[in-house]
């Protein structure tokens, strides 16, 4: 067949079409590039990701092992703390019984009113 009569319409067409795939191949080159890039990416966050959570676990582990002996030693600390109430209320009440001791919560220096508070306001 002959170039010449090849309608002009078609080559229009094809060069078009070319153009099209040209273009088409760079912007499938260029997005496989930056799939690539994010894929060394990804790995690199997950391989941080399993290194942390590693590390988060051992925290964790020693974290749990301080509450366990916490909770073990709360109970004789109890047990200590106990039979001190009762000796901290008989000095409690010993020191109300002294002078500038406490009465109701409060020294008895405070109970005293402040020499400003007498003055009469001005009218």
């Amino acid at each position: 067949m002959n170039s010449i009569l090849v309608p002009i319409r078609f080559l229009l067409q094809a060069r078009d079409d070319i153009h099209l795939l040209a273009t088409s191949s760079r912007r499938l080159a260029e997005t496989a590039d930056k799939l690539v890039d994010f894929e060394v990416d990804l790995l690199e966050r997950l391989g941080r990701l399993d290194d942390t959570t590693r590390a988060t676990v051992a925290r964790l582990e020693t974290i749990d092992r301080a509450v366990e002996r916490l909770n073990a030693s709360s109970g004789t600390l109890a047990a200590a703390v106990e039979p001190l109430q009762g000796i901290s209320e008989r000095i409690a009440r010993i020191a109300e019984r002294l002078p500038g001791g406490r009465s109701e919560g409060v020294t008895r220096r405070r109970q005293r009113r402040d020499p400003t508070d007498l003055e009469e306001p001005a009218p």
